[in-house]
């Protein structure tokens, strides 16, 4: 609803993103963080195979081509890599072509920007490049057609940053 002085009130179009937007201030724990990270590897995989059954070629060969560019060395490559892997999984959500789906983009970019502060979970060179490599092999399944390999890959990839800061 809109409020709007000497004319009333209107409904306002449905938009998923405003009630997501709303929960990114509020998560602040490493609790909450860890449900966020729970939440991904329940919906990430679906989302995968959703855009596995929407996505064209063209798509994929974008995503390889971002994917295929070596990564520079030392700090830059590790806001590079984040801005990867927050492009990579947000054009996945994209092809997956459902709204709601999509609606979840703030709370990635939380995660994501949680790597870079987190003394726990921090995002070094060595991860962004092991993460970029866990993504073009995750392109590489859905060229081939194959979803399920691309599904485990994507599996692993979750794994990288868990939120209790514990390796794979």
């Amino acid at each position: 609803m809109e409020s709007r002085p000497k004319i009333g009130l209107r409904v306002l179009p449905f938009d998923p993103t405003t009630h997501f937007d709303q929960i990114i201030p509020r998560i602040r724990t490493d609790e909450e963080r860890a449900e966020l990270y729970e939440l991904r590897c329940l919906l990430e995989p679906a989302i995968l195979g959703l855009a596995a059954r929407r996505v064209t070629p063209a798509a994929l060969q974008r995503l390889e081509r971002l994917l295929e560019t070596p990564l520079p060395r030392g700090r830059n490559g590790v806001r590079e890599g984040i801005a990867r892997d927050v492009a990579f999984h947000e054009e996945l959500w994209r092809i997956a072509g459902n709204r709601f789906v999509l609606s979840f983009r703030g709370l990635l970019l939380r995660y994501f920007a949680d790597l870079e502060r987190h003394p726990r979970r921090r995002a070094t060179e060595g991860l962004m490049r092991k993460t970029n490599d866990q993504h073009l092999a995750i392109v590489r399944a859905l060229k081939s057609g194959d979803v399920e390999r691309a599904q485990r890959e994507l599996a692993r990839n979750l794994q990288t940053f868990r939120p209790d800061g514990s390796p794979e």
